[in-house]
């Protein structure tokens, strides 16, 4: 089995952006970089990546360092991974992941299992972050709705939480989801070539598309930003969409809004 995963260093990617430098060559030089640091990166994605690697023998990784539109760069990700997926069939399994993204390898390894099951069914899983600020949360197992990648509950609700983990989901942030080849499909058969939109990759002399599995919209007057957008594409496809809390994930962005 091998693994795509697709790294959001957008923040990193700005503060090393200079003059006569192309985006696509800062991107580069960042991920080599960071990715030859492995755990010593001060990057925490590169830091979960440098786990992953113990974890999984084939890894290829696409970073994107420029993503201002997020949105667009996880529909990017996903539909590399499917071309990758065409090429070689054993990359079955991606991982996305944002720049601020630190994940210990036993969460990682949580996240392999609940998006593969041993009955065989294959499901979307992400890691949700617990903040322990005392509010408490009438959490149900079966249909919640995660607040972005955060769940809100007081550290002696933890344990409870952690025994239904991992629990299914309506809908919930995708700054850390593993994904099954099969589910990521599923999802795309299920929308119109009006969906389909040009990476800039070239596959065999023709241009590569990748669908708009993130595209934001205005429902209702409410606008559906990309995590939620997603999340009801999983629905509509009948993909399972589960979360799984461990205390070691560390979402730290967060900081910087927090702090």
């Amino acid at each position: 089995m091998g693994i795509f995963v697709g790294i959001f260093a957008y923040g990193f990617g700005k503060k090393l952006r200079t003059g006569g430098v192309t985006p696509d060559k800062v991107s580069a030089a960042l991920a080599l970089e960071q990715d030859e640091l492995g755990e010593a990166s001060s990057v925490p994605a590169f830091r979960t990546l440098a786990r992953l690697r113990k974890l999984e023998e084939n890894v290829i990784v696409w970073t994107d360092c420029y993503a201002a539109l997020i949105a667009k760069a996880r529909s990017m990700a996903c539909g590399l991974f499917l071309d990758t997926n065409d090429a070689t069939p054993a990359c079955n399994q991606m991982l996305l992941l944002d720049e601020d993204m630190d994940v210990p390898a036993d969460a990682l390894e949580e996240l392999r299992r609940a998006a593969n099951q041993a009955s065989g069914r294959k499901r979307i899983a992400t890691a949700c972050v617990r903040i322990g600020d005392g509010s408490k949360v009438s959490v149900h197992p079966k249909r919640i709705v995660m607040s972005a990648q955060h769940v809100h509950t007081s550290a002696d609700e933890l344990p409870t939480l952690m025994k239904r983990s991992p629990f299914e989901v309506e809908a919930t942030g995708f700054a850390c989801a593993w994904m099954p080849v099969e589910c990521v499909r599923r999802i795309v058969s299920t929308m119109g070539r009006e969906c389909l939109f040009r990476t800039g990759a070239v596959r065999d002399g023709k241009p590569l598309y990748a669908p708009a599995l993130f595209l934001e919209s205005v429902q209702n007057g409410e606008w559906i930003n990309e995590d939620h957008a997603f999340s009801m594409r999983v629905r509509m496809s009948r993909v399972d969409l589960v979360s799984v809390v461990h205390p070691g994930v560390v979402h730290d962005g967060m900081r910087t809004v927090t702090e």
